[in-house]
């Protein structure tokens, strides 16, 4: 590389050999496949760890509604259930969700 000319990566790259380009990609291909392991790896411990110390509870319904939903021309139907469940501490969650 020439000292006389400011830094340039596209101008590096151009004068690496061509087997030097193949170990970069492998390279950085290797990282790319070890955080996409680590990531699955993680989740799925997480996943298990929910299966084993989570806790089920029951719920009380307290209303279902039907309804018609707007989406430009078309028109669906709605369904909303707003429910309610005590945790194990004492509160009390409500909720609603529309479900299908």
């Amino acid at each position: 590389m020439s000292t006389d000319k400011p830094f340039s990566i596209r101008r590096w790259v151009a004068d690496l050999p061509a087997s030097s380009l193949g170990w970069l990609f492998l390279v950085s291909g290797l990282l790319f496949f070890a955080g996409g392991a680590y990531h699955t790896v993680t989740g799925l411990a997480h996943d298990r760890s929910l299966e084993q110390e989570g806790r089920s509870v029951e719920g009380t319904v307290l209303e279902k509604t039907v309804g018609t939903k707007s989406t430009g021309r078309s028109r669906r139907t709605m369904y909303t259930v707003t429910f309610r469940f005590a945790l194990s501490r004492g509160i009390d969650i409500t909720d609603t969700v529309e479900v299908d």
